[in-house]
């Protein structure tokens, strides 16, 4: 119906989906805001299979109008309506679609295919490995720079409001923070 996502109260109800992705929630706002833009706009009948579980899926579909069944085995487990997503995993991998969906009303549905989501995430990890190659390259870290480059392709970038605890003394460590911009205090015994 709709090639591109022009609708301002869409894209809020999108842009909130996607913050609760657990792959999407990190990606910053120039790519949230292509993915919205890039999404279309498609109606759905009543009745229509939009897939069967076990098929291999190409797009992530977030519920417009209208309300689907999720069936999983052929057996009924829930209705999705407005403001519900499915379809997600399509857009990382080709591993089989893990439940049924059926239309069981008209719906309109905003997709996104998997080759425009992984267009864009190619596009903005070279923004982003440009921009942490810069960064690396302004601090005196000692390191080759083969190992810079690893570095540079897997820095992510955490906002944090001020007040905001990163890590707590004594938890493990998973993560190398390194300060890009503002100021933390460290705390050790409970010192600053």
């Amino acid at each position: 119906i709709q090639k591109n996502n022009r609708d301002k109260k869409d894209d809020d109800m999108i842009y909130n989906i996607i913050d609760k992705h657990f792959f999407m929630q990190s990606l910053n706002k120039q790519a949230r805001d292509e993915i919205i833009t890039t999404m279309s706009l498609c109606k759905i009948k009543g009745g229509t299979t939009l897939f069967k579980q076990g098929s291999v899926g190409s797009y992530w579909y977030i519920i417009n109008e209208g309300v689907f069944q999720l069936l999983i085995d052929d057996v009924y487990k829930k209705d999705l309506k407005r403001g519900d997503s499915f379809g997600e995993f399509a857009l990382m991998n080709d591993a089989p679609r893990s439940a049924t969906i059926i239309a069981k009303t008209d719906c309109l549905v905003w997709v996104l295919k998997r080759e425009a989501f992984r267009k864009i995430i190619d596009f903005l990890f070279q923004i982003n490995y440009d921009e942490n190659m810069k960064f690396l390259k302004s601090i005196s870290l000692p390191l080759d720079p083969t190992f810079k480059s690893v570095l540079a392709n897997n820095l992510i970038k955490q906002m944090h409001k001020a007040g905001d605890v990163i890590f707590k003394e004594g938890e493990l460590g998973t993560c190398m923070y390194i300060i890009k911009e503002g100021e933390v205090n460290c705390i050790k015994n409970e010192k600053v």
